[in-house]
């Protein structure tokens, strides 16, 4: 279905190409609040070249996302070859494996509480997700998303490889007299190396997701292989 949501599309094709985990968000959450989705992409030799329509294995299949059971056109979303597996065969994409994870439970070792005695701050996503309705996705109670900061220190959180570009933005909470930037750059640094960890911390459970799809397909193929011999 993820294939004919114009909403997800982009972001679900994109994971496929690369063909290795990447976050998409933070989201807004059809059942409320938002979210940073880790997506694992599947291939293996056992699944069709070109992506069925949904109803061919599930005919009562329907959902208020799409209009379509057929992946959307003008994607290339029609057909995903994967790498070739250890027996020197062909793949092609079999499905996503999605981690989830709740912007509020993502930041709760962050301890905002204390920071917002101090600071006025933002979170920037540079690549806002269209669910959004800013580029802020999370921020203290005196800085909504409509509120400019003054002349903020601005803290980049990069990592490129699983598709993260944010910027944290802070200002003293009692303005600029009588602080250091320096300090209030530090602050917010460690603030940012947090954030770093919590996103490393999500990508780690990817990673087991990733073991435990491998396993469950080594468990597939053995059971293929038992079959082939008892037939």
């Amino acid at each position: 279905a993820m294939l004919s949501d114009h909403r997800r599309i982009e972001a679900t094709v994109t994971t496929i190409r690369a063909k290795k985990v990447l976050l998409d968000g933070p989201l807004k959450l059809i059942q409320g609040g938002s979210a940073v989705i880790a997506r694992y992409p599947v291939f293996t030799a056992f699944s069709p070249p070109q992506i069925p329509d949904i109803r061919t294995w599930w005919p009562d299949w329907d959902h208020f996302c799409c209009n379509t059971s057929l992946p959307l056109p003008g994607y290339g979303a029609e057909a995903f070859e994967g790498p070739v597996d250890s027996f020197g065969r062909k793949t092609y994409f079999y499905g996503l494996i999605e981690f989830v994870s709740k912007m509020d439970k993502l930041v709760e070792d962050l301890n905002l509480p204390f920071a917002e005695n101090r600071l006025s701050f933002q979170f920037h996503n540079k690549n806002k997700h269209p669910s959004m309705d800013s580029s802020v996705f999370l921020h203290s109670s005196d800085a909504p998303p409509d509120r400019q900061l003054d002349r903020p220190v601005v803290i980049p959180i990069s990592i490129p490889a699983i598709n993260i570009e944010w910027e944290l933005l802070a200002v003293p909470k009692s303005g600029w007299s009588g602080y250091s930037p320096f300090f209030i750059m530090a602050m917010i640094s460690v603030y940012g190396g947090l954030v770093a960890s919590a996103v490393s911390f999500l990508m780690m459970e990817s990673k087991a997701l990733q073991i435990y799809v491998a396993r469950e397909l080594l468990k597939q193929r053995a059971h293929h292989v038992r079959q082939c011999f008892l037939a």
